[in-house]
């Protein structure tokens, strides 16, 4: 019966042994496969973030700190939409300018009763194109065109032609209103 307990008491000493011994090889394992060298490393092994900036990771004493190449390229093109907003912002402007002193000459309708007219609205459309909507105080037109501005902010019209106005079907509900009144 001794011997019974002895065999026993081995084993179990062996098994507890074996036990040890490849827990702490899978340890080392784990330790060598999760070598953090950079921030994404360190976050992903759930590690604390330091809300900095840049923002930092530390992994016991070691500190992995986040690159932000990318904001740095997102700010170039930030950069390059205001470019283009200013760039609208100054066509329009010169072209309000222009239009604003000249839009009497380039209507192919004249002002009533020796108005002259005044713009009321102006969209830029496409690279060189433009809506404007203008009036004398009697009458009120919407035309297109195409424009071009040279080196030295001088302003071309090449096209200016007047848009249909849906005045017609205003017109028309007039003379309804007018036929239902009788």
């Amino acid at each position: 019966m001794k011997k019974a307990i002895f065999i026993i008491i081995l084993v179990f000493v062996i098994a507890i042994s074996y036990i040890l011994i490849t827990s702490k090889e899978n340890e080392e394992e784990i330790n060598n496969e999760t070598t953090i060298s950079s921030f994404e490393d360190c976050v992903l092994a759930g590690n604390p973030i330091m809300e900095s900036y840049p923002r930092q990771c530390m992994d016991g004493d070691n500190v992995f700190v986040e690159e932000i190449e990318n904001e740095i390229i997102e700010d170039e093109e930030n950069l390059d939409e205001e470019v283009d907003e200013n760039n609208y912002d100054e066509k329009e402007s010169l072209l309000r300018t222009y239009l604003d002193e000249n839009i009497s000459e380039l209507s192919p309708e004249e002002a009533v009763l020796g108005g002259t007219f005044f713009i009321t609205s102006l969209t830029l459309n496409g690279e060189n194109e433009f809506v404007v909507e203008y009036e004398d105080g009697h009458i009120a037109l919407i035309a297109s065109g195409e424009y071009s501005i040279d080196e030295e902010d001088n302003v071309n019209i090449q096209e200016f032609n007047i848009l249909e106005n849906e005045e017609p079907e205003n017109e028309e509900l007039e003379d309804e209103i007018t036929e239902t009144e009788e």
